[in-house]
């Protein structure tokens, strides 16, 4: 609750976390802040008495960093975590989806979603991986914004600054070359 208290005595909003008002499991409260980011007052507003009657305030009151974690000591698989991360982004920059891939791929004609779907270039190879390694992601689990929408679209969270950059999010892939 610091990140609300840092709010109410400064008077203003500036952070990164959602705000819920409303009443829990037990009776009525005033307010309620996520633990640690935006997706626990979604998933919690669920589970109680009258999830309709929960207000979800747009003010960002806290800033945390919530990214991919590697054990320290393992370069290349952190190296190779940020870069499925990064496969995922440039795939819904790029339209390819877990349900139009094959057919992308049987036709790509653009050089920069050849290079992605492992037919030109040797991406793969800087990350000791073989060239398909992006297709066979997306192919397996979709881009991120079908992740986003698989896992946090029952919640009812709004995507915000997980949208891409393209979308007015934070979200922006590293060149594909």
């Amino acid at each position: 609750m610091m990140g609300l208290l840092r709010l109410m005595m400064a008077g203003g909003v500036g952070c990164l976390c959602f705000l819920a008002l409303g009443c829990n499991r037990e009776g009525p409260i005033k307010a309620y802040q996520a633990p640690k980011e935006p997706a626990h007052v979604h998933r919690d507003r669920i589970e109680w008495k009258t999830p309709a009657d929960w207000i979800i305030l747009p003010e960002l009151i806290s800033r945390e960093f919530l990214g991919s974690y590697c054990r320290q000591g393992d370069e290349r698989w952190s190296i190779l975590v940020k870069w499925v991360h990064y496969a995922m982004l440039e795939a819904e920059v790029l339209g390819i989806t877990q349900a139009n891939i094959d057919e992308i791929k049987a036709s790509a004609t653009n050089p920069e979603v050849r290079g992605f779907l492992g037919l030109e270039n040797d991406y793969g190879k800087f990350l000791g991986a073989d060239n398909d390694w992006a297709y066979r992601i997306i192919k397996a689990v979709g881009n991120y914004g079908e992740n986003y929408d698989k896992y946090f679209g029952p919640l009812e969270l709004p995507r915000g600054w997980n949208n891409l950059y393209t979308k007015g999010g934070l979200q922006y892939p590293l060149a594909w070359r």
